[in-house]
């Protein structure tokens, strides 16, 4: 966690999609993304800060192809406790792996 890979913010990264630039250091987050698919492409800058308990982020995505899309996203998150067993066991479930 001290300093995580792309797949931080794409686990199931694609194998048609590559980060043009993936920075994550000193309480910032700066990346860009690029996809490649048949029916067009997709870039994506994702911007924010972190710290051990909290981040904020800005994303925006822009589609290219049959259909144009554009979207921005804004997300801000706190940690609020400790995990159940109960949170463990989904979170473990809808990742498919084990710990």
């Amino acid at each position: 966690a001290k300093k995580p890979g792309g797949k931080f913010f794409n686990r199931q990264a694609d194998r048609n999609c590559r980060y043009d630039r993936f920075n994550m250091g000193g309480g910032k987050i700066d990346a860009v993304m690029r996809c490649a698919a048949p029916q067009g492409s997709m870039s994506m800058s994702i911007n924010g800060t972190y710290s051990t308990d909290s981040y904020s982020t800005h994303v925006s995505m822009n589609m290219e192809g049959a259909q144009k899309m554009t979207m921005k996203m804004r997300s801000e998150a706190h940690r609020v406790g400790e995990c159940t067993p109960e949170d463990e066991a989904r979170a473990e479930k809808d990742s498919g792996t084990k710990g």
